[in-house]
């Protein structure tokens, strides 16, 4: 089973993530990011490669049935209402 994971900001901390997701490759993998600003979250979603959803809506991502897991990479202060 592939957990499929939904991407809450894209900046440094997201950055940081990728070699984890990527080495589990199979097991999980990102299909969602979300950032509000469209062109980070395009930019990272083509360092993954894939069909990945864009959205500057967090609660987008947390509402979405194609979402197994959320990662919240967004600044700890924002994570609150987030989570």
């Amino acid at each position: 089973m592939t957990i499929r994971v939904g991407l809450i900001g894209c900046g440094l901390m997201a950055r940081a993530h990728l070699p984890g997701y990527q080495a589990a490759a199979g097991r999980a993998e990102i299909v969602m990011c979300c950032d509000n600003n469209p062109e980070l979250a395009q930019s990272h979603a083509q360092k993954i490669g894939g069909n990945i959803e864009l959205t500057t809506d967090w609660e987008q991502v947390i509402a979405s049935d194609k979402v197994d897991a959320v990662d919240i990479c967004s600044p700890h202060y924002l994570h609150a209402p987030m989570v």
